[in-house]
């Protein structure tokens, strides 16, 4: 029994985010291949970054390290898959990465922020070094496990694995895009986001005259930023608040838009979820060049540029499309090829994590 339980550590919905999201896919994945999995889940209890509520995580914190400890004390589970977060958090994993080490379970470390992959990080130096050098560290693509091992020495199996593996099942027909009806963000509609950047570039489109209608879908982090997109937004004739959009609702404007925008500048920005489900719909994406993003969409399946670029170099796009459809058809083709080439390069990755699991190699 203890072989084949695996303890799976880290945020899990709800609530819902892309990190939790993927923990709870890659715990399918696992039962999938004859795991047996048992959550520890260690989420805050919302979304909100301000410090009362990250600390609402310590009881599950402390209760997962107990549960933990004990199942594997008693040998009732042989492996721990943790996520691991991008900043102080990773004390809490260096904890259970502990734990594991002590009472000689397998370890899988999941790897989701750029964080400390842009820069190297002494605690996730510290993290490498206590998990031990057995252990396997899940990055998302091949530049990320680049910088990895490049910082990290310790980490001596290093296996990329893209977030599109996890959204395969769903990849079906394709709608092309060949004309530019509809522009989306979907996401925390914050500044490190780019929703100010979203607004510039509606900004400017109105400058070149290019009639658009971006349309922006999902929360704000605080009623600040809400008073102060809803003002500049209610002063453009082009852009429309949608608001948070979950299961159903997202689909529908996912395949309602025909170009997804990306602006972000969040320091942990790796492998974006949403990037994906754009893609395998066939929509282009114009994103600011952060983490994995500039792998995941080529060179033909969209724009990725710096971040000081992304209005002027996205309305340029926009407006190219805009007026030519066959450009915009090519690069709808093209994202839909580009998720597939993805999902086929990495369609082993889940069968070397349960590799890991039970003890095996998948990867030097």
């Amino acid at each position: 029994m203890a072989a084949s339980r695996v303890l799976c550590i880290g945020p899990h919905p709800p609530p819902v985010h892309g990190q939790a999201t993927i923990n709870a896919a890659m715990g399918a994945a696992m039962r999938g291949r004859g795991l047996e999995t048992v959550v520890l889940d260690t989420a805050a209890p919302s979304l909100d970054r301000r410090w009362r509520y990250r600390l609402g995580r310590l009881p599950r914190i402390a209760g997962a390290l107990l549960r933990g400890s004990l199942l594997l004390a008693g040998g009732r589970a042989g492996a721990v898959y943790m996520s691991v977060s991008g900043g102080r958090g990773q004390g809490y994993e260096i904890a259970f990465a502990l734990m594991g080490r002590l009472f000689g379970a397998n370890l899988v470390l999941h790897h989701h922020s750029f964080a400390y992959v842009d820069r190297r990080s002494r605690m996730t130096a510290l993290l490498t070094r206590v998990a031990g050098s057995r252990a396997l560290h899940v990055t998302l693509c091949r530049c990320m496990a680049e910088r990895f091992r490049a910082h990290y020495p310790a980490a001596r199996r290093v296996l990329p694995l893209s977030n599109a593996v996890v959204l395969g099942a769903g990849a079906g027909p394709a709608r092309v895009r060949d004309r530019v009806a509809g522009v989306g963000m979907l996401g925390n509609l914050s500044a490190e986001k780019g929703v100010f950047d979203v607004l510039d570039l509606a900004e400017e489109l109105a400058r070149r005259d290019v009639a658009v209608r971006l349309r922006l879908a999902g929360p704000f982090p605080d009623a600040a930023t809400a008073a102060a997109v809803r003002a500049r937004a209610g002063a453009l004739q082009h852009v429309e608040l949608v608001g948070p959009v979950y299961g159903e609702d997202k689909d529908r404007f996912l395949e309602g838009i025909d170009v997804l925008l990306f602006p972000s500048r969040y320091r942990d920005e790796a492998e974006p979820l949403v990037v994906h489900e754009a893609m395998v719909r066939g929509v282009p994406v114009i994103a600011a060049d952060r983490g994995c993003i500039a792998e995941l969409v080529g060179g033909e399946a969209g724009l990725v540029v710096p971040m000081e670029e992304f209005v002027e170099a996205a309305a340029g796009r926009l407006a190219l499309w805009a007026s030519d459809p066959d450009a915009l058809a090519a690069a709808s083709r093209a994202a839909t090829a580009r998720f597939r080439e993805l999902l086929a390069r990495d369609a082993a990755g889940p069968d070397a994590v349960a590799a890991a699991v039970w003890g095996t190699n998948p990867a030097g």
